[in-house]
C-alpha cells in the first residue's frame, strides 16, 4: 500500500515564505513604487495599469522625494493616497478588467484565486485573445515573484512534517469500504516474517525511511511481535492480531509520491534519498519557466462544455488539460495510481476547483482508500480550516456515499505544523 501527498500552496505559507495570491499582487504594486522613484515622467503604465500626473511641469520622482521628506510612504497606495492628500492630481486607469477584478477580490475578502478569476472572466468576455494575453503577463510575473522567494527557503525543516509525511499507515484512516485492501497489506508484510530469510528485505524498507540504527531496532521489533503472534496469525490470519499490537515498522508506506502542486522546491526536501520516494512537479518547476501550468482545470464545470463547443482554441489556451500532454508528470502520476492502492494526504492544498479534474481521477479512483487532510490553524482565533477543505473535497466527487467514507474524520487528522512552532534541523 503507498501514500501521495498532496502539496499546495499551504505548505509553502507554512515555510514562511510568501506565496500567496495576495503577497504576489502585493508585490506588484510595491514594484510600482520602486520604478516612480527615480522616473522623470508624468505618466507611467504596464499591460495591467496607467497612472499620470495631471501637471505639465510635476514628474514622479520630484513628488517621491518630497513626498519621501514630509511623509513616510510604505507602500504604493499609501504613497498614492499622501500624493493626493497633498494635492497632487492623479488619474489612475485599470487596462484589464481581469486584474482590476483580482484586486477587488482581494479589497472585498482579503485573498484571491487568480485562476477562478480568470475562468470566470473567460466565460464572460469575448476578447479571448485580450484576457489570453493579460494572464501570459501575469504568469510572467508571478514566475519572476516566486524566483525571488525561492531564495528564502529555509534550510531546515519542520520534523513533524517529515514525522507525519513518513508515518505508517493506520487503519482509523482506511474507509471502511476498503478494509478489504487494509488486510490483503498486511498479508503482504506477513508474508516477509522478520525472519533471517527475509533480513534484506526489511533492511531494505527501513533503511530507505531513516537510518541504520533505527532499522535494526525496528527488524528487532518486527521479529518480536511476530514471535509472539505467530501461532495466533497462522491459525486465525493476520486479521486476528489487535491493531495496536502492530509496530510501527511494520505498517510503513512500500512507496511514497510527494505530488507537488507548488513551483518551488520546498517539498523536495522533505523525502529520503531512495528509490522507495518519489516526487512529480505536477504543474512544472521555477527552473524551467517554459514547464509552468498555470491555469484552470475544471472539466466537469457546467460551462466548460460551452467552451469546447466554441471550437476555438483561444479558449483552451490556459485550461490544464492540454498542458499535462507537454510532459510525462501525469502519466508518471497515474501509473503509480494504478500501480497499488494508495492513501492521500492533503498537505497546504486547498482543492478548490481549479485542479477538479485531477482531484477526482485521485479521490475517486478504486485504489483510493483515503484521504486525510491536514488543516490550518488560525493562532488569533483558533479556528481551523478543516471543514473549508472537505468541503472543497467534496465538489471533487460525483458520489457523496464514496466521498463520506474516504474523508479521514477530524478525530484522526492533525494541523499541518508551521515552521516557526517546531523547527528542527532534522536532515536526510
Amino acid at each position: 500500500m503507498n501514500r501521495i501527498i498532496l502539496v499546495g500552496n499551504g505548505f509553502d505559507l507554512a515555510h514562511n515564505l510568501r506565496t500567496s495570491y495576495k503577497d504576489f499582487i502585493e508585490w506588484y504594486w510595491n514594484s510600482w513604487l520602486d520604478n516612480l522613484r527615480e522616473y522623470y515622467g508624468t505618466k507611467k503604465e504596464d499591460d495591467f495599469f496607467s497612472i499620470e500626473l495631471s501637471a505639465q511641469f510635476e514628474f514622479w520622482a520630484d513628488i517621491f522625494q518630497y513626498l519621501r521628506n514630509v511623509i513616510s510612504n510604505d507602500t504604493f497606495h499609501e504613497f498614492i493616497e499622501n500624493a493626493e492628500r497633498y494635492g497632487y492630481k492623479i488619474k489612475k486607469t485599470y487596462k484589464s478588467h481581469f486584474f482590476e477584478n483580482i484586486n477587488k477580490s482581494i479589497d472585498t475578502k482579503g485573498w484571491v484565486d487568480i485562476e477562478n478569476e480568470y475562468y470566470k472572466q473567460l466565460i464572460e468576455d469575448k476578447n479571448t485573445t485580450k484576457l489570453n494575453d493579460e494572464f501570459d503577463s501575469l504568469r510572467k510575473l508571478l514566475i519572476q515573484y516566486l524566483n525571488e522567494q525561492e531564495e528564502h527557503i529555509p534550510e531546515i525543516i519542520n520534523n513533524t512534517i517529515q514525522q507525519h509525511i513518513l508515518s505508517p499507515i493506520y487503519d482509523n484512516e482506511i474507509a471502511i469500504s476498503e478494509r478489504n485492501k487494509w488486510i490483503e497489506f498486511l498479508k503482504y508484510r506477513d508474508g516477509y516474517r522478520g525472519d533471517l530469510e527475509h533480513y534484506d528485505y526489511w533492511v531494505e524498507l527501513l533503511n530507505s525511511y531513516y537510518n541504520n540504527d533505527w532499522a535494526k531496532s525496528s527488524f528487532d521489533a518486527i521479529r518480536s511481535f511476530e514471535k509472539e503472534f505467530e501461532l495466533q496469525i497462522d491459525n486465525y490470519g493476520i486479521a486476528s492480531v489487535p491493531i495496536a499490537s502492530f509496530p510501527d515498522a511494520y505498517l510503513l508506506p512500500d512507496r511514497i509520491l510527494l505530488l507537488n502542486f507548488n513551483y518551488t522546491k520546498v517539498a523536495d526536501k522533505y523525502l529520503p534519498n531512495a528509490e522507495r520516494f518519489s516526487t512529480i512537479h505536477i504543474h512544472g518547476e521555477l527552473s524551467d519557466p517554459n514547464s509552468i501550468i498555470f491555469g484552470y482545470g475544471d472539466e466537469k464545470d457546467k460551462e466548460y462544455n460551452g467552451i469546447i463547443d466554441k471550437n476555438d482554441n483561444e479558449y483552451l489556451r490556459h485550461m490544464k488539460q492540454p498542458h499535462y500532454s507537454e510532459s510525462d508528470n501525469y502519466r508518471q502520476m497515474l501509473a503509480f495510481i494504478e500501480s497499488a492502492p494508495y492513501q492521500v494526504y492533503v498537505m497546504g492544498h486547498s482543492c478548490g476547483n481549479s485542479d477538479r479534474t485531477l482531484l477526482n481521477t485521485l479521490f475517486e479512483h478504486p485504489n483510493c482508500v483515503s484521504i486525510k487532510p491536514f488543516y490550518y490553524v488560525n493562532k488569533e482565533s483558533g479556528k481551523d480550516n478543516y471543514l473549508d477543505i472537505v468541503q472543497n473535497i467534496s465538489r471533487n466527487f460525483t458520489d457523496a456515499k464514496k466521498m463520506r467514507d474516504r474523508v479521514v474524520n477530524k478525530t484522526y487528522c492533525q494541523p499541518l505544523p508551521q515552521l516557526n512552532t517546531d523547527m528542527s534541523d532534522t536532515s536526510f
